[in-house]
């Protein structure tokens, strides 16, 4: 790539110096390279989190772009720094559930330890606290220069897993994400036609619409947005607020009956 990307995925924010010096450490090292934030407002140590937006975003980006993740809450402990190899691109970041989750959905995936000390800014046990900068972000910006993740460490079988919610392809699912606008994205895919359907959620039965626009402003309704799944929001709104729904509750596509509903079938 003749303008290498990298891009950034943090729970860091950004009123402290975390974030500008962690790009300076990457632009020192590979001064060419393009620098996108996709977020620092991950939910504080929330791993979940940051696969589902890197999920999100990944398909976007030309092949081999890196993607600097990181979301540490075991920062300074046992877990391995790794480098993945994965659909086309390169992931940087802890040990600590991330890469066994896109690893799992592509098998020519590979996984590298960072244990060449020559790629790092600071040895590890001299940065017991700021391993985001002093560790991934020079490994980074040298992948981004074009070295080939095997050269900094040995492969990796055993990426550690945590509970990520998958897509759900049948009627029931989960709240995956709480957008700013507090609606709530679940992964549940309808595979069918949703006429005659509502969404069950918090106990409540809310109506499916195709737009925003067509919710009432005082109610909540559902839609599949462009993504594909089943989104749940209030025109102008806050729904996580007006439902007390947040990331985990439970989300049903139910089929309505004359005196009943009835759970949606998967597709045969």
């Amino acid at each position: 790539m003749s303008h290498p990307l990298i891009t950034l995925t943090t729970d860091f924010g950004l009123r402290d110096p975390w974030v500008g010096s962690t790009k300076g450490v990457m632009l020192s090292i590979c001064p060419q390279a393009s620098l996108v934030d996709l977020s620092h407002e991950i939910p504080r140590h929330d791993v979940a989190a940051a696969v589902y937006l890197l999920n999100r975003c990944l398909p976007y980006f030309p092949s081999r772009t890196v993607h600097f993740v990181v979301v540490d809450p075991g920062v300074g402990g046992a877990r391995r720094p790794l480098v993945c190899s994965t659909h086309g691109h390169y992931v940087v970041g802890p040990d600590n559930g991330l890469f066994a989750d896109l690893c799992g959905s592509d098998p020519s995936s590979e996984c590298f330890e960072i244990a060449a000390s020559d790629y790092l800014l600071t040895p590890p046990s001299q940065s017991p606290t700021f391993q985001g900068r002093d560790a991934f972000a020079p490994v980074a910006a040298h992948l981004a220069k074009g070295t080939p993740p095997a050269a900094f460490g040995p492969r990796v079988l055993d990426p550690i897993r945590t509970r990520v919610a998958p897509i759900a392809s049948d009627a029931k699912g989960e709240v995956v994400w709480v957008d700013r606008f507090g609606n709530l994205i679940s992964n549940l895919r309808p595979d069918g036609a949703i006429e005659n359907a509502v969404v069950e959620l918090m106990g409540r039965r809310l109506p499916i619409v195709t737009r925003y626009e067509q919710g009432p402003p005082d109610r909540p309704c559902a839609l599949v947005n462009s993504d594909r799944v089943v989104e749940v929001f209030v025109n102008q709104g806050d729904a996580a607020r007006m439902l007390g729904a947040t990331v985990g509750t439970t989300i049903t596509l139910v089929k309505q009956g004359r005196d009943r509903v009835t759970p949606l079938e998967p597709p045969e």
